[in-house]
C-alpha cells in the first residue's frame, strides 16, 4: 500500500495502477481494505477493471486526494489497525 501510494504521488492513480502486476494490485487493494480505506480499494478496482474508463485522470487523482488527503491519513489508518489488532503485526516486529 505504501509503495503504491508513493508511485501514485509521483505519477497519479492511472500511472500507479499501470506500474503494478495484477497480483500486486490484489495485495494493494487488500491492504487498503485491511487498513479501513475501502473506498480507495474500490476506486482502484473499478479503474483497473475499466469501469471508470471515461473518467479523466485528473478527476481520478482528485478523488484519491480527497480520500487520502495527506500521508497522515495512511499513518492514522496504520495506528488504528495496530490498536485494533496488534497480533496482526506480530510477525513483522520479530
Amino acid at each position: 500500500m505504501l509503495l503504491f501510494h508513493g508511485v501514485l504521488c509521483n505519477g497519479g492513480v492511472t500511472h500507479a495502477i499501470e506500474c503494478f502486476a495484477a497480483a500486486e494490485l490484489d495485495c494493494v487493494v487488500d491492504a487498503y481494505r485491511h487498513f479501513g480505506l475501502g473506498d480507495v480499494a474500490t476506486m482502484i478496482e473499478r479503474i483497473r477493471h475499466g469501469e471508470e474508463s471515461d473518467m479523466p485522470e485528473d478527476v481520478r487523482d482528485s478523488i484519491y486526494n480527497q480520500l487520502v488527503p495527506t500521508d497522515q491519513t495512511l499513518e492514522d489508518a496504520f495506528e488504528l489497525a495496530l490498536r485494533r489488532d496488534p497480533s496482526s503485526f506480530k510477525d513483522g516486529l520479530e
